[in-house]
């Protein structure tokens, strides 16, 4: 039984989605159902069986084995970059991994990539359902607390057990395994790659220029170079946000669509220390009694600076409409000074087939004051309990993630998990995993770990929208957000 109770609004969306896909597949019941209707009415007459004369023998019989039956695992995931890799033809991964594997051990995989809130929902519902559809999901540790509660996955060492092929899991980093793929003892998720945030990049060759270097000091009294505090991001947003020799050039990405725009502000609030005496397992965003703590002083500046940019336009086009994959395709057009987003983010940022930015790309990640920390997060990989091949699943995925896999798709541009791989001088001549590793081992904290956090992100992110549209100061926003956080936590019971 489901422990996690839904909101009004997820069970309108999940009825909706439901009644897609079992509408769906009334039609194609009801269609087979006629075909079969069709073909009885038109067969032609039996032909008669011949009678046959029986000869018996003394000769053994013959037992023919039939040939075992193909082993095929279906797979759902979102449509982030790094599922892309999954079966990419490249020089490290020729004819692609998913092939790669299919030719090894005869097992075909099926993958679907779906956008986020598409994969949400349906996943939700195929899980709900006790669906056996899917052999393996993705889930977002930003959303964990509305999967691992309810008893959905199989417990990876348990695989490990029975199959009796070690997973490695003393390698795979601790703090995103622990955290986000650990429930009641049991590991139900391993990660899909160690994302950071915010983890930034930037076209080198605007920030290397000398004259803009001149301009830029000569304005704001201080050396252009990668920022050190949100303060200089802003300076820099207005800076870049201009044409520069001849070309429209935009300083910043800025997330502001519904569901996601509260990544820009945790981002900001947690890295300037807005998280002090939050509970850490919920992103410190509520104390240990769940009260919340996003209203105070320094989150009223984090979302001023947010607003400053949406409002004066110093970011790419797009307005509200602005989710996850379009910061990654804005920064790719090629004209945007500076992007910063969950590490994930930036896969394929260097490959001149898909970015207008490869081979101009810089790394950097923000200096912690006191108490400031960075996040941790990943689309952690799980097993469908419901499923029937949980072996096999296991030594796909096992597969997947193991070190020379890694390794690989880490020279793709996939964030590695494994502290090995970090440890290649390989992966590590890459810039962008110089800095990712001094993420993945400085402080960070886990996305929010509450079942709650997917309707209390949702309405955060709308006032967000009303903050930067005008509608609301920064300060009313948050304790208005505040405030209906406190109304959801208190019909979960979380005070009594």
């Amino acid at each position: 039984m489901e422990k996690t109770l839904l909101s009004e609004a997820e069970k309108k969306i999940s009825r909706r989605r439901f009644a897609k896909y079992v509408g769906g597949a009334v039609v194609v019941a009801a269609a087979a159902a006629a075909g079969y209707g069709i073909y009885e009415a038109t067969k032609p007459p039996p032909t008669p069986t011949p009678t046959v004369t029986e000869t018996l023998t003394t000769a053994p019989a013959t037992v023919t084995t039939p040939p075992p039956m193909a082993v095929s695992l279906r797979g759902e995931t979102t449509s982030d970059p790094n599922f892309y890799l999954w079966d990419k033809d490249s020089p490290i991964t020729p004819g692609g991994l998913l092939a790669e594997y299919e030719r090894k051990t005869g097992v075909k995989i099926t993958f679907e990539r779906l956008d986020w809130m598409t994969h949400y929902e349906k996943s939700r519902l195929e899980l709900q359902s006790k669906s056996p559809t899917y052999d393996f999901f993705c889930y977002d540790s930003y959303v964990r607390g509305s999967y691992l509660p309810n008893d959905w996955f199989a417990d990876w060492k348990e695989l490990e057990s029975k199959t009796g092929l070690e997973m490695g899991f003393a390698d795979i980093t601790p703090k995103i395994i622990d955290d986000e793929g650990t429930y009641d003892g049991k590991i139900l998720g391993v990660p899909s790659g160690d994302f950071m945030a915010p983890f930034f990049t930037y076209r080198k060759s605007l920030f290397e220029d000398p004259k803009l270097k001149d301009q830029f000091e000569k304005k704001y009294g201080h050396p252009l170079a990668p920022p050190n505090s949100w303060e200089e991001v802003n300076e820099q947003a207005e800076f870049f946000t201009r044409e520069i020799n001849g070309v429209k050039w935009y300083g910043l990405t800025l997330l502001m669509a519904p569901e996601s725009s509260s990544d820009e502000f945790y981002m900001r609030w947690l890295t300037m220390g807005g998280g002090k005496g939050g509970r850490k397992q919920s992103m410190l965003i509520v104390d240990e009694k769940f009260q919340p703590l996003i209203n105070n002083d320094i989150g009223v500046k984090a979302l001023e600076f947010i607003v400053e940019i949406f409002k004066k336009k110093w970011c790419a086009p797009g307005g509200t409409e602005v989710a996850w994959v379009d910061v990654t395709s804005n920064y790719f057009a090629g004209d945007i000074a500076m992007g910063y987003m969950w590490s994930c983010s930036w896969a394929g940022v260097d490959d001149p087939g898909v970015s207008k930015a490869a081979g101009d790309a810089g790394w950097h990640t923000l200096p912690l004051p006191t108490d400031g920390v960075n996040g941790h997060a990943s689309l952690m990989m799980a097993i469908n309990k419901f499923g029937k091949q949980h072996e096999e699943t296991y030594k796909f995925l096992r597969w997947m993630f193991a070190p020379e896999q890694d390794k690989r798709m880490a020279l793709l541009g996939n964030n590695p998990i494994r502290i090995s791989t970090y440890q290649d001088p390989e992966v590590m001549a890459n810039p962008m995993n110089e800095v990712l590793y001094k993420m993945v081992v400085g402080p960070s904290v886990p996305q929010c770990d509450l079942p709650e956090f997917a309707e209390m992100n949702y309405n955060f992110s709308l006032e967000i929208q009303n903050a930067a549209l005008g509608k609301k100061s920064a300060r009313q926003a948050l304790d208005d957000t505040a405030a209906n956080w406190r109304d959801i936590l208190k019909k979960s019971g979380r005070y009594g």
